[in-house]
C-alpha cells in the first residue's frame, strides 16, 4: 500500500480490536 505509515496500519489495527 502507498502512502500508508506503519503507525497507520497500527492505528487501524486497534480500531478494529475494538470493536
Amino acid at each position: 500500500l502507498q502512502g500508508v505509515k506503519p503507525d497507520d496500519l497500527k492505528i487501524l489495527q486497534e480500531k478494529l480490536e475494538q470493536e
